[in-house]
């Protein structure tokens, strides 16, 4: 599996192949990921309570959603792994108390059966989704991408890029008469490294 660094902002208007982004094959749908990141200190919210602990999460959590290609296979076999989760997870509380009340081998069994099932299942769904983590506060990092779609996918965002251009700063003077030029986002100014006016935005 293969990762991609991609920013915020590039997410919104995101170039993508018509690849699976997780098997490589061609896609005829798309899933939603969600990447979400909470600072540590907002666990500490649990020392007063849920409630806190909601509303500092929901104050501090920088959350960003993306569209992926999936083939028809990985959506079910996505689906699929979610209701196992969600079914396993009802089922092991009356499994537990069945273990505690009435001891004995058929009971463990179950109990043994059940937890394997769910974490199946929470297996199942990591495998087929492509997951994601906050790098920065302008970037996410894609993780569990297919090589060959983290390939055309990284190709267009650079194309992208170099079609954008470098944002307004100081530049390396292409010329090589000074050392450094302002680069006002759309071209080249007249003012260099050591001119006595510069533009406002050019300082700092």
């Amino acid at each position: 599996m293969a990762e991609l660094v991609v920013k915020v902002h590039e997410l919104s208007s995101l170039p993508v192949p018509e690849l699976c982004a997780r098997t490589g094959r061609r896609a005829t749908r798309t899933a939603k990921v969600t990447i979400t990141h909470m600072p540590w200190w907002a666990w500490l919210g649990l020392l007063g309570g849920i409630v806190p602990f909601l509303v500092i999460a929901l104050l501090t959590q920088r959350k960003v959603s993306v569209y992926l290609p999936h083939a028809a296979g990985r959506a079910a076999q996505q689906r699929a792994a979610f209701a196992g989760g969600v079914l396993t997870g009802i089922a092991l509380p009356f499994f537990l108390m069945g273990a505690y009340f009435e001891p004995g081998l058929p009971a463990f069994v179950a109990l043994v059966c059940c937890a394997a099932a769910f974490a199946g299942c929470v297996a199942a769904t990591r495998a087929a989704l492509v997951r994601g983590r906050w790098v920065d506060v302008e970037t996410v990092r894609l993780v569990g991408l297919h090589p060959g779609f983290a390939a055309a996918l990284g190709a267009e965002i650079a194309g992208r890029r170099a079609a954008v251009g470098p944002s307004a700063g100081w530049y390396a003077d292409p010329s090589g008469q000074y050392a450094l030029r302002w680069f006002d986002g759309g071209q080249w100014t007249a003012y260099v490294d050591g001119a006595a006016a510069l533009p406002r935005a050019a300082y700092g």
